[in-house]
């Protein structure tokens, strides 16, 4: 049974407000797509959105859309977020970034 995973991250607009220098709003900016990135990485499945290929080293917007063989429990995702956020170097992200998910059977 394939299902689709949508992951989302915010407040994106209020945190990148807050940068005061250009390269503030660059980093700021970085964080988010590889919060999402590693989120792709972690998961491995099928991309649905952003159209990107793996390999390209573009950034990715605050949302990401995945066919998942298999739906994971809350437990499984919370697990995942904290290893990402650490791997960043920073556990206290939490704090900061709000994490949603959702799963929706495919149905032909």
């Amino acid at each position: 049974m394939a299902v689709l995973l949508a992951i989302t991250i915010n407040p994106v607009q209020s945190y990148i407000a807050e940068s005061r220098k250009l390269m503030d709003l660059k980093n700021s900016s970085k964080i988010i797509s590889d919060i999402m990135k590693m989120f792709r990485e972690k998961i491995g499945e099928e991309l649905i959105y952003p159209n990107i290929d793996k390999d390209k080293e573009v950034d990715y917007s605050n949302t990401l859309i995945l066919k998942v063989e298999k739906i994971k429990t809350q437990e499984e995702m919370n697990k995942l977020k904290n290893e990402i956020f650490e791997k960043i170097g920073n556990p206290n992200l939490s704090e900061v970034f709000n994490c949603f998910w959702v799963f929706e059977e495919i149905k032909d």
